[in-house]
């Protein structure tokens, strides 16, 4: 029977919402026609295609079913049967019913289009690519089945062809999203990884709600280290799915790599709320614990992880990387060795045992570890960089400076300048040409390395050298040779440039050819003239030593936990009669307490605007002992005797077993023998104080007379 002139209208509005994507609105028109005329074949035809379009396919499937009653040989409906019976997992089926339509109608692309999608699932790889292909040679414009031929590609192993592929629906159709998600998932695959970001970006333009690409978004821009894009990505995913645990998890692993520890824990913790049981979670948890100093809490969350999943290999390696912060040496190599164990191949683990081997002084078996990781990831830089600080710590600098290059490939570790010029590591004259040297690390290793500007220059190098800027002043007068710029400064017209701590492998710097002539650095004499009158208005009395003290270093050092201490240890050596002088910069209330309880002691930190007041302060001084901080390499090169506090794994540079530094001749090194134990090092270092007259400890050249 025919529909009245009212019906077929009422159809015609819902066809025309239909196509402008409105299917919610079109739905609506069509099940009130059908509803007035049950057995209308459009009706149910086109309320199907709405409700399929919705994501209702059941309810879709039952209205083909009926349409396909009134007219069995509908290739369309069978058609469009067959696709909702395939998203149902009923693809036996939906096979049977589009090769039906294909034999009513073989012309029709979006046939062939289904039978592909259909087989893919059913794992006919080559029949789906044929099928694709049938697609395309029917028409050529088909966006569609151009995606879904790269995804049979991609599944056959074919990245480059599925490429190929994606590109061409890509530029068929520009706004299809999915394309673009797939093209980024692509060529993340392929290793291009700034044009899969590009393409993640378009994709979530134009389809907003994608939250999984607003996910591998944002853990793209983390492996790029634009760690705030990444914030950004994870959130705008939240956004739109507030519970979507994994960009919870990435949202976390942003806000600790941003140093915001407490509010990593909270994603973890909102994540957590959501799925209890998420191994992932409670993994980066336990991470994001260690960083605050949490371990016994950082422990649990790592043990919460293993009760879920007792072979999660990755919770095996941070449990052993908290039990290494706790210096729990036998119990971290055993969590290492399990998370090997149940996964061989986790480089990680690897490197990290061989880290954890190298700070007890196991050169040989650390050397295996690192060598093993390179077996299972050739040129590993983090490995390379590990044997790298084996071999500085164990004097064999030759081969240690070779391999320190490595640094410039471990995201995050060192910040190297990317310039067009040539980086010179020693293999070209350099007599005659612009030589540009620019800092990479903290203050300590440009004081430190800073010498070798003038070895250039010796060299007969035009020497320019960027420092940070509280240095600038005090290395201007390193060498009238050297033009010192400060750090955001990129000099015009150079030849050639070298990162400093590249300066070592340039010049094939050995033991036995450190450049350790010292004094390297001086302060300004009016400087130096101020800071003497300082202290001598403070009333020192002249018989005792004048001694410098630095107790704690940059919170932001990565072993800053273990190099610094607090002032409340060094109480034992104020009793040994001497002049303490504070090179503290930061003095908190309770470090004010206690050094306004020693008698005779003087807080230099209001006066101490830059390194060039350090180092005038410390040439008015007869001794400096510091943690190591950039004031022992500051005091090493202004040749002033300087003690050094080292913990138990120090920096590579002061190597290992030494009381000596063949850096700074000045320097007297001593060691906790036990991790952590600096009562044994406060000892020591009151019975050196106390073999010392005051006599010895003074008229050191370069020092300004009281």
């Amino acid at each position: 029977m025919a529909l009245s002139r009212a019906l077929t209208e009422r159809l015609s509005r819902g066809w025309a919402l239909y196509k402008q994507g409105r299917f919610a609105e079109a739905e609506g028109h069509f099940a009130a026609v059908q509803k007035q005329a049950p057995h209308d074949h459009d009706a149910r035809r086109l309320l199907g295609m709405a409700l399929s379009q919705l994501g209702r396919d059941a309810e879709a499937v039952v209205h083909f079913r009926a349409a396909l009653a009134r007219r069995p040989d509908d290739a369309t409906v069978l058609n469009n049967l067959a696709s909702a019976l395939r998203t149902l997992g009923q693809s036996a089926e939906g096979l049977a019913l589009v090769q039906r339509a294909v034999a009513l109608t073989p012309d029709v692309a979006a046939f062939y289009n289904t039978r592909g999608n259909i087989r893919f699932d059913l794992g006919d790889l080559p029949e789906a690519l044929a099928d694709f292909d049938q697609a395309i040679r029917r028409q050529p414009s088909f966006a569609e089945a151009f995606f879904n031929r790269a995804v049979a590609l991609q599944a056959a192993g074919q990245p480059d062809a599925a490429l190929a592929s994606v590109e061409n629906a890509v530029r068929l159709k520009p706004d299809y999203g999915k394309a673009h998600a797939r093209r980024g998932q692509l060529l993340q695959a392929l290793g291009r990884v700034v044009e899969a970001l590009a393409s993640y970006t378009r994709a979530v333009e134009l389809v907003p709600t994608d939250v999984r690409s607003q996910c591998v978004r944002g853990m793209l821009l983390r492996g790029l280290a634009r760690h705030a894009d990444a914030l950004a990505a994870f959130d705008a995913a939240l956004a739109v799915q507030p519970d979507l645990v994994e960009a919870l998890v990435g949202r976390g692993m942003a806000l600790m790599a941003l140093r915001r520890g407490e509010d990593a824990v909270a994603a973890y913790d909102r994540a957590l709320s959501h799925k209890p049981d998420a191994a992932d979670a409670l993994t980066n948890r336990a991470n994001a614990l260690r960083q605050l100093h949490r371990y016994e809490a950082a422990l649990a969350s790592a043990d919460a992880a293993l009760a879920v999943l007792p072979q999660f290999a990755e919770a095996w390696l941070m449990r052993g990387n908290v039990l290494r912060d706790m210096w729990r040496i036998d119990a971290t190599l055993a969590c290492y060795e399990t998370a090997l164990r149940f996964k061989p191949d986790l480089t990680e683990a690897h490197i990290n045992r061989g880290l954890v081997l190298q700070d007890v002084g196991r050169g040989d078996e650390a050397l295996a570890s690192f060598e093993a990781a390179l077996r299972l990831r050739p040129g590993d830089p983090e490995a390379q960089w590990g044997i790298a600080l084996l071999r500085l710590r164990q004097g064999d600098m030759a081969a240690g400076w070779r391999a320190y290059e490595w640094r410039k490939q471990v995201p995050g570790l060192v910040q190297i300048r990317k310039l067009p010029q040539p980086e010179w590591l020693g293999d070209a004259e350099i007599a005659g040409r612009k030589l540009f040297l620019h800092w990479e690390q903290g203050l300590g290793d440009t004081l430190q390395f800073c010498r070798y500007a003038r070895l250039a220059a010796d060299r007969g190098a035009e020497v320019t050298l960027s420092v940070q800027a509280p240095l600038l002043t005090l290395l201007a007068g390193l060498d009238a040779r050297v033009r010192v710029v400060d750090e955001r400064v990129t000099p015009n017209g150079f030849d050639l440039h070298c990162p400093l701590l590249s300066l070592p492998l340039a010049f094939g710097t050995t033991l036995a050819t450190i450049p350790a002539s010292v004094p390297y650095l001086s302060a300004p004499m009016e400087r130096c003239e101020r800071m003497a009158a300082r202290l001598n208005a403070a009333g020192f009395d002249r018989t005792r030593p004048r001694v410098g003290i630095v107790w704690r270093g940059n919170p932001l050092h990565s072993n800053d936990r273990n190099r610094s201490t607090q002032l409340e240890r060094w109480r034992e050596v104020f009793a040994v009669p001497a002049a303490w002088v504070s090179l503290q910069k930061d003095i908190r209330p309770e470090e004010a307490a206690i050094l306004a309880q020693v008698p005779q002691s003087a807080d230099l930190a209001a006066e101490l605007t830059d390194f060039a007041d350090t180092a005038a302060a410390i040439m008015a001084l007869d001794l400096v002992i510091t943690i190591d901080s950039s004031v022992a390499h500051l005091a090493g090169a202004l040749g002033k005797p300087v003690w050094v506090l080292l913990p138990y794994n120090p920096d590579f540079r002061w190597m290992r077993g030494r009381a000596d530094t063949p850096w700074y001749p000045t320097a007297r090194l001593f060691r906790q023998q036990v991790p952590g134990d600096w009562a044994a090092v406060f000892s020591e270092v009151c019975a050196a104080l106390a073999q010392m007259e005051p006599r010895h400890m003074m008229g050191v050249p370069g020092g300004v007379s009281a």
